[in-house]
């Protein structure tokens, strides 16, 4: 048995083919297994024996699918974040601790940047309406995990280390 990295191709080709719909009906089944799976996930995925396997596998399929191109796609794992924040960090397996979740902070922040273009210039045909909601509500949430599971000084330290050494100048360089 492959696990659930044995649909880790078919979504990668998903993206490659834009197969939108294919990709949000697997993430929302994910995320809704996922969710259910919550303390499973997060206590038993520590060993290592066949059942924790699958289960760090989803965590890093999970991970991955927060980078897929759709912010619909991202979308249906944010009640999956929700649910974790919920248990105790110290119940939790050492790979569902803070290291995780400046994984997460560092996908969900980048995908609050907003999209260049090849050039990298803002990409002004952008479907802003899927971002804007990504950003205001999604990724809202899973910040708010994040804080909540890194604390703050952690949590401040972790987003430190997204920014540039430098201040952009410009409204351009903030964009990239």
């Amino acid at each position: 048995s492959g696990g659930f990295l044995q649909l880790q191709p078919r979504l990668a080709q998903a993206a490659a083919d834009g197969d939108e719909d294919w990709a949000t009906a697997f993430t929302r089944a994910v995320g809704q297994f996922a969710t259910c799976a919550a303390k499973p996930l997060a206590c038993a995925s520590g060993g290592s024996g066949p059942e924790a396997m699958q289960l760090q596998q989803l965590i890093v399929l999970m991970l991955e699918c927060m980078s897929y191109p759709s912010y619909k796609v991202a979308d249906n794992l944010v009640d999956v974040w929700v649910c974790l924040q919920d248990l105790p960090m110290e119940s939790r397996a050492p790979q569902m601790r803070a290291p995780l979740y400046e994984q997460l902070l560092r996908k969900t922040i980048e995908r609050c940047m907003w999209p260049l273009e090849e050039d990298g210039t803002v990409d002004a045909d952008a479907d802003d309406g899927d971002f804007d909601k990504w950003r205001l509500e999604s990724a809202n949430e899973v910040v708010t995990c994040c804080l909540g599971a890194l604390g703050a000084s952690r949590f401040v330290t972790a987003l430190s280390s997204l920014l540039p050494a430098q201040p952009p100048q410009s409204r351009q360089e903030w964009a990239s």
